[in-house]
């Protein structure tokens, strides 16, 4: 039927786009843990603006190089395709959790990561490390040239099956990487740091600050960062609402985790 537009009326046999694509995700504002909260994202189409920040809309992603966000669920970044900036620095302690699917190749998630002409690293990464086994690597910066890892076997998902994880540093200091597969409950390794030194460059979403490490497409749907560690109680709350909630509603699960 036409459309009527203020006495204008149009003719009905154009396609015109449905209310929904104009519709922020906004789920991504109803995260179940706020103590800390600075970053919530949904980076698919399915999100009128990808680059919004749901716990702080004042400080929205920059957008670099070109990104694709073409389908609902989820953003394909690297650092050579395009990616996030997220304008958030580390802090000395933190959480970050996200959906992802499995690349199949290393992929950072969420990175300030960089190496350095004479080969000294600094800054903190959440990557999946594909080699003969799959594993989900959290970064934790412990002295002005070194970094310590924390990893998880995420060996249960296949290349491209979409997937609930997190990073976390605490105050002991240490670092854990958590994975929650189809079967089983969010659990996370962890591992002591000999100290903490925090980068001050900003997060990054689908990229370190390496152009030659960590370089393969990711795809990547929701990204939520805290600036402490939240516990792993919290940990469980959140990963469980990525999957369940926001996960379901995105389209990436047809139901819920039983």
């Amino acid at each position: 039927m036409p459309v009527k537009l203020k006495g204008i009326t149009l003719p009905s046999s154009l396609i015109y786009p449905k209310l929904d694509g104009f519709k922020l995700f906004d789920v991504m504002s109803q995260v179940p843990v706020t103590d800390g909260l600075v970053g919530s994202y949904f980076l698919g189409s399915k999100n009128a603006d990808p680059a919004y920040n749901f716990a702080n809309p004042s400080l929205p992603l920059s957008v670099n190089l070109n990104p694709d966000f073409s389908d609902a669920r989820f953003s394909v970044l690297s650092v050579l395709k395009g990616y996030f900036d997220t304008g958030i620095t580390s802090t000395a302690q933190q959480t970050i959790i996200s959906i992802a699917k499995m690349p199949n190749q290393t992929a950072a998630i969420v990175s300030n990561y960089l190496k350095d002409s004479s080969g000294g690293v600094s800054g903190d990464s959440i990557l999946e490390r594909i080699t003969s086994n799959k594993s989900l690597n959290t970064y934790a910066q412990s002295s002005s040239n070194a970094v310590t890892q924390a990893e998880r076997d995420n060996s249960s998902f296949n290349v491209d099956d979409f997937f609930v994880s997190g990073g976390v540093i605490t105050g002991a200091p240490s670092v854990g990487s958590w994975i929650m597969s189809e079967t089983a409950a969010p659990a996370g390794t962890y591992i002591n740091l000999p100290g903490r030194v925090v980068a001050s460059r900003t997060l990054r979403i689908g990229a370190s600050y390496s152009s030659t490490e960590f370089t393969a497409d990711i795809g990547i749907s929701a990204v939520i960062i805290y600036n402490k560690d939240i516990g792993s109680d919290n940990i469980t709350t959140v990963m469980n609402w990525l999957r369940n909630i926001v996960g379901v509603e995105a389209g990436i699960w047809s139901a819920p985790k039983s």
